[in-house]
């Protein structure tokens, strides 16, 4: 994908409804470092626990990068 067509995908959300400021954001946002996107900040869960922080335990992937697999019930 291109630069051109990450913007789009985000574009029209600059002034939606119920946008977080930005200290606002920093108070709950998680960081997913080194992804095939780059640094990225996320919401993560609003309530935090000391003992078990939230993380991930592999970076974002790349879209496509993995196939599609469905977990039997």
């Amino acid at each position: 994908m291109t630069a051109h067509g990450d913007v789009a995908l985000i574009s029209g959300f600059e002034d939606a409804a119920g946008r977080l400021d930005p200290e606002e954001f920093a108070r709950y946002a998680v960081a997913d470092d080194a992804t095939a996107y780059g640094d990225l900040k996320s919401l993560g869960p609003v309530i935090r626990m000391s003992g078990t922080p939230p993380h991930w335990s592999r970076t974002t992937p790349r879209l496509g990068s993995s196939r599609p697999e469905w977990i039997p019930r």
